[in-house]
């Protein structure tokens, strides 16, 4: 198994959790680029000068005070491999993942305030639960991996499977649910009429 990575606050000990941001724990699982993520966590999170210029994040989609929250503190990414030495040892490295695990034994998850304010900035929405997935008008743009079964559909947020997907393998007449036919239907037609006959099938 490899190894896992947080992103942690070692001043403020908050963390994010990579999961609940669309993206999985392995360091390389975290650099890939898209939409949510912890790269977008952290322009939030370090935005300093924010609210100065057009393109800057929106205030008022910010109730609980993330824009530039970490700007100016210590920050690391720690894996539950960590050792004593990885980092100064008033922090006590080898316990940090540990103690952000579930309950936060002194360390708070701010991810879910983080990614209120990622999805109306990018146009998202996150997904699901655990492995949240990452969806942009319809369309699924990151589902976990292919070792999760299904996924979730873009259009409702229900696992697929059971009358809800929207991926372009589907079935028209698989689905049930009206979100998902009308998504569905959209993803057709811009997909071009020949592909769309045969999706209807």
């Amino acid at each position: 198994m490899g190894q896992y990575h947080l992103t942690v606050n070692l001043d403020k000990r908050e963390f994010l959790d990579p999961h609940k941001l669309g993206q999985g724990l392995k360091l390389r699982e975290q650099s890939y680029g898209g939409p949510g993520g912890v790269g977008a966590a952290l322009i939030v999170l370090l935005a300093a000068s924010n609210g100065r210029g057009g393109g800057d994040f929106d205030a008022s989609t910010d109730p609980d005070g993330m824009i530039g929250r970490w700007a100016g503190d210590r920050l690391a990414i720690v894996g539950d491999y960590a050792e004593a030495g990885d980092l100064a040892l008033e922090h006590r490295a080898e316990r940090i993942y540990r103690d952000c695990g579930r309950g936060g034994r002194g360390f708070r998850d701010i991810s879910d305030s983080v990614a209120r304010v990622i999805e109306p900035a990018n146009g998202v929405r996150f997904i699901g639960t655990g492995w949240r997935g990452v969806v942009d008008a319809g369309d699924v743009i990151h589902t976990p991996g292919p070792w999760t079964p299904g996924g979730y559909s873009a259009a409702c947020g229900q696992p697929r499977g059971d009358g809800h997907n929207v991926a372009y393998q589907a079935r028209y007449r698989e689905l049930t649910c009206k979100a998902c036919r009308t998504v569905f239907l959209r993803n057709a037609r811009r997909r071009g009429a020949a592909e769309r006959s045969a999706a209807l099938k």
